[in-house]
């Protein structure tokens, strides 16, 4: 018995020794390029969080970038364009940019002033080269055709909801050019892309404003300067004539309305009395002799 177990505690150790031989072995040939594929794994993984880290700030910088352009009372049209431009492929950014470019760009034409004019307290133009010709109208309305254009494209290929005000702008250039049919054609464009989102007001504003230009665009009302205008009458109030004051009078004979009040006359101040500086002052009464109550004696 005691040799069986002998027996087996020596084939027990041999096949220990066998396996941590074979393990050495295992570790000798292949040891290194496991080692290798860790620390590639680690670095993989940590090259993942880096490129992350940039994609955050990358998309930080260009929020910053845009709330900047746009921050302003006054925003330059041509650094949102530099925002795009600089920011391409980064969420939003880019069509957001050009997007507000080209609505600076229209509002610009229709009211014929370059974009950051600036008025006096009395509402005068500080500045007569902001007044827009005819020739920069045209090219002020040209440059946001072609932005609202590529914003649309963008815009429809992603699936994004600023296809439909790219539509409308689009819509709005043409008619301030009194292009109809480009006009219509747009508005289509905006129902389309208002049903595609689930916006219905919006398609119904669009299918009725292309309805309404099947006779052609409208025109434009003329702003007049104020040097244009008639001169306003001066209003020079009147006071009115007095009225009659009654008081009615109930029972006996005199029953009706009282003759009316007479005019009193306004309360003059009186001059206070003269005092004569030489005069000599009165005595004060004695409190002794001029008590009340006390008799002479």
């Amino acid at each position: 018995m005691d040799e069986r177990q002998q027996q087996i505690k020596a084939g027990a150790g041999l096949e220990d020794s066998r396996v941590n031989e074979d393990f050495k072995e295992f570790l000798e040939k292949w040891g290194f390029w496991m080692l290798l594929l860790v620390a590639a794994g680690f670095g993989s993984i940590a090259g993942v969080q880096w490129l992350e880290r940039q994609r955050i700030e990358k998309v930080d910088s260009a929020f910053a970038a845009y709330e900047g352009a746009t921050g302003t009372a006054n925003p330059n049209p041509e650094a949102l364009i530099r925002v795009a431009d600089e920011f391409e492929g980064v969420r939003a950014i880019p069509d957001l940019s050009r997007l507000r470019s080209a609505d600076i760009y229209l509002q610009a034409a229709r009211s014929g002033l370059r974009p950051g004019a600036e008025y006096t307290p009395e509402g005068e133009l500080m500045n007569e080269d902001d007044l827009l010709s005819d020739e920069q109208i045209g090219r002020y309305l040209d440059q946001a055709q072609s932005l609202y254009a590529q914003v649309l494209e963008r815009s429809r290929t992603s699936g994004s909801v600023l296809s439909i005000d790219s539509a409308f702008g689009l819509a709005a250039v043409a008619e301030s050019k009194g292009d109809a049919e480009a006009a219509r054609r747009a508005y289509a464009t905006a129902s389309e892309m208002a049903n595609e989102h689930g916006r219905p007001v919006l398609a119904r504003v669009a299918d009725g404003r292309g309805a309404e230009l099947s006779e052609g665009v409208p025109e434009r009302m003329a702003l007049y300067s104020e040097a244009d205008l008639p001169e306003l009458p001066v209003y020079t109030p009147q006071r009115p004539d007095p009225v009659e004051t009654r008081i009615p009078v109930i029972g006996g004979e005199s029953e009706g309305l009282a003759p009316p009040l007479p005019e009193l006359d306004e309360p003059q101040d009186e001059a206070p009395p003269e005092i004569d500086p030489e005069a000599e002052p009165e005595a004060a009464p004695d409190p002794e002799t001029d008590a009340p109550g006390d008799d002479a004696p």
